[in-house]
């Protein structure tokens, strides 16, 4: 299951000052841009489960999200990764099948590796800039104590634990195109 959790980065600066003073942290990948189709089946809402082709230089993967316990309805995901050698014809499939369009996340991404944690730092068009720290818990796993240690490092990162958003950037991206 994927944990994460995230904020918005309202000092830049600040932000890379402090994530090059995390220890042992490890540059992934810089600079990529990602454009992540979001898709949902006829006469579903989209808030149980999650469809996303992620179209990116280093190849295409479809994702299926599905929501985990109720209390941690938006940062805990049972996640399921598939490369995807032909992303257009699976898109023009769904489709065609009366599937339907729910968002499209155009972002410029950074990853970060830290310890147990993988650390995005994401420019999102439209939305801004966020970070997000992800963890690939173990099922059944008691994710409190790392959800607190993710929050502790936001928190070095410049980011208070009253900044951290429990919602996803497809939520987020939805609620501002309604706004």
């Amino acid at each position: 299951m994927e944990l994460e959790i995230r904020s918005k980065v309202l000092n830049g600066s600040l932000f890379e000052e402090k994530l090059k003073q995390l220890p042992n942290i490890r540059v992934k990948k810089t600079g990529e841009r990602e454009i992540d189709t979001y898709i949902r089946q006829p006469c579903s809402d989209g808030n149980n489960i999650i469809f996303r082709i992620r179209r990116k230089q280093s190849g295409s993967v479809f994702t299926v999200k599905t929501n985990s316990p109720a209390e941690k309805k938006d940062i805990l995901w049972h996640d399921v990764d598939m490369s995807l050698a032909t992303p257009d014809i699976l898109e023009e499939i769904l489709m065609s099948n009366g599937w339907k369009y729910a968002v499209v996340i155009d972002k410029v991404r950074d990853s970060y590796e830290y310890g147990e944690f993988e650390i995005n730092y994401d420019n999102i068009l439209d939305l801004g800039i966020f970070v997000e720290i992800e963890y690939q818990a173990k099922e059944g796993e008691d994710t409190e104590i790392k959800l607190r240690e993710m929050k502790k490092t936001l928190s070095f990162l410049g980011c208070p634990e009253n900044d951290i958003i429990n919602k996803g950037y497809v939520k987020l991206m939805l609620e501002k195109q309604v706004s």
